[in-house]
């Protein structure tokens, strides 16, 4: 059989009549396209030679099947066309098989025993129109098959999500690599962007490369995270979502989570071994964030992030390796109060009266409280309740998840102090100069002391003892479970620095611009330092260093032991910010409207 088939006179020298196929383009398209295998088919005729084009008379079927009844993306479908000659013409159809999908050709195959297949796997989502068209010769007549509306729909995937490290502590990176595959029966790769999510919360959008997206991070907060990688899909694959990943995050004991590092307020940062006295002096600042106004709040950092407020009206977090903003979130008013950031949620105050909680990673909004007047007082958090005082006289107890209040209690003036937490008391001063303990659970008074001048210090619990600062030039301390006064000591100027207490000495500032060092058993002096200007900055100690800042426009580092000058870094304005001290890196705030970052590195630029 010839791929194009001729009219040809048969042994009576009669012409043969041409049978009408049922599509006569389709048969004339598929006589062209099967040229290359309907070639193959050529022989010499004894019905005479070739006059013109013509097709036989002898009338054929052809019929398809699939098989599947419908498939996927990327899965292999055969398609099988059977020709069959019709009485009263007898044998096998020899010629072409062309099969379409609507116009487009998907082969042309020479039938064997009637029979003529196709596979294919790149029929996309949707109906496809298959048909196949036997193209006939000069005795069988060309036969096109009943359309069979063909259903190809999204494949399904999978998503696997693996963690560099099953262990990680605060602060660490942690990459995340999620990979996206087919599921059989279908096949390709899915280049839809994959979706990271904490919880309910969106760490990344990544465009997968070979199927495969990774994401880091170093700022997830301490405690359990419930992850998930989410494929969205696309057009021709189903999204998916990966089984949650259960991860831990532990306590590296090294971030400075709130005003003083911590609910007791002992100004230490404990696990901190890269700064020590003999590298001190070769701090360098790494980067200065620029805000629009003097920064009095003292930084928070946790996990890689650092937070603190702007006398512009903003809450900020910033990357603590590069200064990058991560977020900002926008009070209205000041923020004076430094924030404290624990379980993933950022609790602080402004000058507007409004307390809030926003989230950690991205500083939505979780609850606010609306106070009486402004909210100056650094919270406070221990065993899922956030503390924090008003300058309504009150002290605020709520609950750290819902913001609901659990009680409140009054002082006799405004509290600018941050409380402190001990085992079952709060201790907070006020302006009325008297120090205050309230009962943990109840909000109970316990009991206060007097003392002759506005306690705007935040005190000190530690040992049963609370070391709290007055106006009037005193360090008070006093029983923790009574107040019955232990010692005291007249520092000759107010005293605004709250004490650091470490090793058994306490640490802090005065206005006459003197760095204290006392005997914390007996109040004895151990050794003063001087600076240029007035101390509001309260101390931080770590590896044997006390860092603290001074309106001298300097922040200053000494020996814990001797009060030896061992570094000082100079700004273009007064700080009253206090320094905090994580992971090698020193943050303190400066009226020159920058957060100042500094570490043992190359100077940089700031930003």
């Amino acid at each position: 059989m010839s791929a194009v088939v001729s009219r040809a006179e048969d042994q009576k020298g009669s012409v043969a009549t041409r049978s009408a196929p049922r599509s006569p383009a389709r048969a004339r398209s598929a006589t062209l396209v099967c040229g290359a295998v309907l070639a193959a088919l050529v022989v010499s005729s004894s019905l005479g030679p070739v006059a013109e084009a013509a097709i036989g008379t002898v009338p054929t079927s052809t019929t398809i099947t699939t098989s599947v009844a419908s498939s996927v993306t990327g899965q292999p479908v055969t398609i099988t066309a059977t020709v069959a000659v019709l009485p009263p013409g007898v044998g096998v159809a020899p010629d072409g098989v062309v099969f379409y999908d609507g116009t487009t050709v998907l082969g042309a195959v020479a039938p064997v025993n009637g029979q003529a297949s196709v596979t294919t796997a790149s029929l996309l989502v949707g109906v496809h129109n298959l048909t196949a068209v036997y193209v006939g010769d000069h005795v069988l007549a060309s036969s096109t098959s009943p359309l069979l509306a063909f259903g190809v729909n999204k494949a399904s995937t999978a998503v696997t999500l693996t963690p560099s490290t099953t262990t990680p502590i605060s602060g660490q990176t942690v990459t995340f690599t999620a990979s996206v595959g087919v599921v059989a029966p279908g096949a390709g790769t899915p280049g839809s962007a994959i979706t990271l999510m904490d919880g309910t919360t969106t760490l990344a959008t990544v465009a997968p490369v070979a199927g495969t997206a990774t994401f880091s991070t170093s700022i997830l907060a301490v405690g359990t995270h419930t992850l998930a990688a989410t494929s969205t899909g696309g057009t021709y694959f189903l999204p998916s979502t990966s089984p949650p990943l259960g991860l831990t995050i532990a306590s590296c004991g090294c971030d400075w989570t709130e005003f003083r590092g911590g609910p007791n307020h002992y100004g230490t940062a404990p696990a901190e071994t890269s700064l020590s006295g003999a590298d001190v002096g070769q701090l360098t600042q790494k980067w200065a964030d620029i805000t629009d106004a003097p920064i009095l709040s003292s930084p928070a950092l946790v996990s890689g992030i650092v937070y603190f407020g702007s006398e512009d009206g903003r809450i900020i977090a910033v990357n603590a390796a590069t200064g990058a903003v991560v977020w900002t979130v926008s009070t209205g008013s000041p923020v004076h109060a430094s924030p404290a950031v624990v379980n993933g949620a950022v609790f602080v105050g402004s000058e507007d009266g409004t307390f809030r909680a926003l989230d950690a990673l991205t500083g939505a909004l979780k609850w606010t409280i609306a106070t009486g007047s402004s909210v100056d007082s650094s919270a406070s958090v221990a065993n899922g309740t956030v503390y924090f005082g008003g300058t309504d006289a009150e002290v605020y107890a709520v609950n750290a998840k819902t913001g609901s209040i659990n009680w409140t209690a009054t002082a006799g003036g405004a509290i600018y102090s941050s409380p402190a937490i001990g085992a079952t008391e709060l201790v907070v001063g006020s302006n009325d100069g008297k120090i205050y303990a309230f009962n943990l659970a109840t909000g109970a008074q316990v009991w206060a002391w007097g003392t002759a001048g506005a306690v705007v210090a935040s005190p000190t619990v530690i040992n049963g003892a609370v070391y709290a600062p007055s106006d009037d030039g005193r360090l008070w301390v006093l029983r923790a479970d009574t107040g019955a006064p232990l010692w005291w000591k007249q520092t000759g100027a107010i005293i605004e620095s709250s004490p650091a207490v470490v090793n058994g000495v306490v640490f802090l500032g005065n206005n006459s611009g003197t760095v204290f060092a006392f005997n914390a058993a007996t109040g004895a002096t151990i050794w003063t330092a001087a600076t240029g200007g007035q101390i509001h900055s309260s101390p931080a100690v770590a590896n044997g260093v006390v860092y603290i800042g001074s309106m001298d426009h300097s922040v200053y580092a000494y020996d814990a032991s001797s009060g030896a000058t061992l570094w000082s870094y100079a700004t273009s304005s007064p700080i009253t910010s206090s320094p905090s001290i994580a992971n090698g890196s020193l943050y303190v705030g400066g009226w020159d409207h920058a957060l100042h970052a500094f570490t043992l590195l190359t100077p940089q630029s700031p930003r």
